[in-house]
């Protein structure tokens, strides 16, 4: 690195050079012809070591001068260069939904919750056709006509009315025509708060803070630990069904516990959402028609299912058709788990609870009864 003062001995001799050349063109024409070429190296030369050597002081001066550059988010100087740079090498997402099966409608009447739901209703319909196609029951002829959802939700009053989709009509893989009813605003905002509690509560399963529920019975009632669930293909081997299945069945039997048996195709029963999936009712263009032999392979396992329970459980109960999926439930016929279970501690622990309560009640009744003789 040159210090100042070599910088300036240097920019001295430069300029001590450039005074002899400029005195050489005062000689004669002759004497300058036979020392202009060793002159021009000399000037050459010292013109060039000169130049480099204040081109490195340039630069040392100019960063010592220079102010801190701005730093972009990720530590590095910021990109400075034209827009069209940047947006032309900016990744373009293509999972994004396009805008036009988001359509919102912009509605005149209808508080935000009840905009946002018939948005949401339109959302969906445009994401199972682009077109916007839709099925409507003619109130005066009681049929079903074909129209579209921009000319439909004209004059809906939002205040009185809402949409709810009640059924589809699957054209093919991409695209199904909905059947939209006009609904009055309580059940349209009922239907709407239940979806998107079910999409968060998807969410957070898929995320893992929460497990999955169990399974719904056809008559309302909630699974609960007292109730095993098992799942059984139609395609199952008689020999796991009799080996494998049956002592699983029979074990949880055999311990007190109700028993769910869910019989379905091996393609719904191993699938992720196969308990929303069996609880759904089966479409029409979606059931597939049986042949002879599997009908009979069918009959076969519930036949050898009830010869299996019918040792430690009660008449089971049938519900669904061969045909499609079946749910047995099991109850036992006794329970063979002992006093000191954690079962039994649960329910005895439920029935002191039950029993406090209830002479909490019957106390706080008494005081009621005193207080108003009193008076």
């Amino acid at each position: 690195m040159l210090m100042p003062y070599q910088a300036i001995w240097l920019w001295l001799m430069v300029k001590r050079s450039e005074w002899l050349f400029n005195c050489c063109y005062m000689w004669s024409s002759v004497t300058r012809r036979a020392y202009v070429p060793v002159i021009s190296r000399w000037k050459g030369f010292h013109t060039s070591l000169a130049h480099s050597d204040w081109m490195l002081s340039n630069d040392i001066i100019r960063n010592a001068l220079a102010t801190e550059k701005p730093v972009g988010p990720s530590g590095g100087n910021q990109n400075r260069g034209p827009l069209k740079k940047m947006t032309k090498n900016r990744p373009v997402n293509k999972n994004k939904a396009h805008s036009r099966n988001n359509l919102a409608i912009i509605w005149k009447s209808g508080s935000d919750r009840d905009k946002e739901a018939a948005n949401a209703v339109i959302s969906q319909i445009f994401r199972m056709n682009k077109a916007g196609t839709i099925k409507v029951v003619n109130s005066t002829t009681s049929k079903l006509e074909g129209t579209n959802i921009r000319s439909f939700a004209k004059g809906i009053n939002l205040e009185e009315n809402g949409l709810v989709i009640v059924n589809f009509e699957e054209i093919d893989e991409t695209t199904k025509v909905p059947l939209v009813k006009l609904v009055d605003r309580k059940t349209a905002l009922k239907r709407f708060s239940d979806e998107k509690a079910r999409q968060k509560e998807q969410e957070m399963i898929s995320r893992g803070l929460v497990k999955r529920k169990p399974a719904r019975s056809s008559d309302g009632e909630k699974a609960d630990d007292s109730i095993k669930q098992i799942k059984i293909s139609w395609q199952i081997k008689d020999d796991d069904l009799n080996k494998q299945k049956a002592h699983e069945i029979t074990s949880q039997l055999k311990k007190g516990y109700k028993v769910y048996l869910y019989i379905d195709d091996k393609n719904h029963i191993n699938s992720k959402n196969w308990a929303t999936e069996f609880d759904a009712p089966v479409r029409k263009n979606a059931q597939r028609e049986l042949s002879a032999k599997e009908l009979n392979q069918r009959n076969s396992i519930l036949q050898q299912l009830e010869k299996i329970v019918d040792e430690f459980s009660n008449q089971p109960t049938i519900e669904g058709t061969v045909e499609t999926k079946v749910l047995m439930k099991l109850t036992p016929k006794h329970a063979t788990t002992e006093p000191n279970s954690k079962q039994s501690l649960k329910e005895q622990r439920k029935k002191e609870r039950q029993e406090k309560l209830q002479q909490r009640i019957q106390k706080k009744m008494q005081r009621i009864l005193e207080k108003e003789s009193g008076d």
